[in-house]
């Protein structure tokens, strides 16, 4: 139950290294898009000027050479335009094979057209195949695709053709044996990045965690306020922070030691993280002290949620190996009021907390309302 809740709470967070991966796909294609738009007419310019192909293998070449010129303009719209990362995946995977289709697609022109250059095609072949290799998001099984496909109907419409290969065999081998180190590169990188990715969120996640509690801390909390502010303020929804200190730890510090408070903080964490809903935010705010912040929540709900929570913490006592320790804890309650900046917010419940524990702790207290608003 925690680990699952530990899990909803890394998804609302959004470390900035999944924004970076996501958009990954989107700077691949982009790039792909424009090598193809100025690639492809380059080298069909070569063939026209420099190499003096005729007439009819020109148009063989333009034929096949349309399709990802058109596809790279289109994957450049989609990069630009769209936002979902899923189809700048697809359009980048689209790109790929159908460069790989056009080099095959040449190769088989060129093996059958007197005045075509097979060998030619072979080093784009293999060319095009490293360069498929980088953009393989999911590593060697992608890339076998990519690759595989177009070598397949290649491979087919030639044996239809009754093409003798022996004159090629020796380059043909240098495109199998560049398809292989392809395959094993495409698999490095995949894995780099997924270990680079894993090793950004371990770093953010430590950097946004409470290393004792597991919880988030302030900066993780500062994030997220954000994005909630703005949500309510758009919306006209309701918000609310809960601030909780727990009665009085420095007694359970003295009596039973520093291990044994900190095992109490850390199981307090999970009582709340059990105790709270999936899109509300639980923060170690510092010491003994914890913050919930509640998005669409009014007071009077909040409330109900700091209840439950105080019910929670206090409802057993706390195994610290050798003694268990009976815990309590008192907490505020605020709304946001309309114009109001989150310190006044957070000031007015920690005023509520101090206010709790002034009426005799393990209660929950409401803020009073800002003078004027």
């Amino acid at each position: 139950m925690i680990r699952g809740r530990f899990k909803q709470l890394d998804r609302q967070l959004k470390p900035a290294s999944r924004d970076f991966h996501a958009s990954l796909p989107a700077t691949l294609g982009l790039t792909g898009a424009l090598l193809v738009l100025f690639l492809v007419p380059f080298y069909h310019l070569l063939d026209a000027v420099f190499i003096e192909s005729p007439a009819d293998l020109l148009r063989a070449h333009a034929l096949w050479r349309l399709p990802p010129f058109l596809l790279a303009i289109g994957t450049l719209i989609v990069c630009w335009r769209c936002r979902y990362p899923g189809i700048h995946k697809w359009s980048l995977r689209a790109l790929a094979l159908s460069v790989m289709t056009m080099v095959f697609g040449l190769f088989s022109v060129d093996l059958t057209h007197p005045a075509g250059d097979p060998s030619l095609m072979v080093r784009g072949i293999i060319i095009c195949s490293f360069a498929a290799s980088i953009v393989s998001l999911r590593g060697a099984r992608e890339l076998v695709v990519i690759v595989g496909l177009p070598f397949l109907g290649a491979v087919g419409w030639i044996l239809l053709q009754s093409v003798d290969l022996r004159p090629l065999a020796t380059p043909l081998i240098d495109v199998v044996m560049a398809v292989l180190i392809a395959a094993a590169m495409s698999e490095v990188f995949a894995r780099v990045r997924e270990h680079q990715y894993d090793m950004e969120q371990s770093l953010e996640r430590q950097a946004e965690t409470d290393a004792l509690t597991g919880l988030p801390n302030r900066h993780a909390f500062d994030d997220r306020l954000a994005r909630e502010l703005g949500r309510s303020r758009r919306h006209g929804e309701a918000l609310s922070v809960v601030i909780g200190d727990l009665d009085h730890f420095k007694r359970i510090n003295d009596e039973f030691g520093h291990a044994a408070g900190d095992e109490v903080l850390r199981v307090v964490g999970e009582r709340i993280m059990h105790n709270i809903r999936a899109e509300d935010l639980a923060v170690r705010w510092g010491g003994e002290e914890f913050l919930l912040l509640l998005p669409a929540t009014d007071a009077k709900h909040a409330r109900i949620v700091a209840e439950k929570v105080r019910a929670a913490i206090g409802e057993r006592p706390i195994d610290c190996g050798h003694q268990e320790i009976a815990v309590t804890a008192s907490f505020g309650v605020a709304e946001l009021q309309a114009g109001e900046v989150i310190d006044a917010l957070v000031r007015r419940a920690d005023d509520a907390m101090y206010r709790a524990k002034e009426a005799g702790r393990n209660r929950v207290a409401l803020s009073q309302a800002r003078p004027g608003a």
